[in-house]
């Protein structure tokens, strides 16, 4: 690092300079066009950066009106049944996870909930020489009395078994037949 009291000289470069060069470069354009030494004890600093950014305004001819409004338009095709058409020629096997029968009471009123709805959540599983479609089914219940009588309904959800990875379809037995490749594989 140079210390300010050891400068003798400050050039400025004025003028359009491509600060886009690396350090050789503008080394390079000092010795270059201004015939100066750049190991001697000067500060070269260069001006008009922007310019850079610039460069489509320069190059633009002034004459061409610009457009007022741009509108971009693409289409795209939805593959939305295209997991369910891979899958609909596996064999189905169900897991239902409903609450324990002394949980089906409602923790506002005490009376007995009923089954709302479903989450279901489907992984593929390989057993040797056959793969297969699981579906874990995790029944929703709800109150059937603060729904009547009641501003808030509790809602209850059956305890599931949790996904080797998160929002996928790989069950522990796929997970076990893949290879992991490291990114930076050894030099030999």
């Amino acid at each position: 690092m140079m210390n300010a009291k050891q400068l003798e000289q400050v050039y400025l470069a004025c003028g359009a300079t491509d600060l886009r060069r690396s350090i050789d470069g503008l080394a390079a354009l000092v010795k270059m066009r201004f015939r100066l030494d750049t190991f001697s004890n000067c500060l070269f600093a260069f001006c008009n950066q922007m310019s850079l950014f610039n460069e489509a305004e320069q190059e633009a001819d002034a004459r061409v009106a610009e457009p007022d409004i741009e509108e971009i338009t693409y289409k795209r095709k939805k593959r939305v049944d295209q997991k369910d058409e891979m899958l609909s020629n596996l064999p189905v096997e169900t897991v239902d996870y409903y609450l324990p029968e002394e949980e089906q009471f409602c923790s506002e009123c005490g009376e007995h909930l009923h089954i709302m709805g479903r989450d279901i959540r489907r992984e593929l599983k390989i057993v040797p020489a056959q793969v297969k479609v699981v579906e874990h089914i995790q029944h929703i219940y709800s109150c059937r009395g603060c729904e009547k009588y009641s501003d808030g309904t509790p809602i209850v959800k059956s305890i599931v078994a949790e996904p080797v990875i998160k929002g996928s379809m790989a069950s522990p037995s796929v997970v076990s037949y893949i290879k992991l490749i490291p990114a930076f594989p050894p030099q030999l």
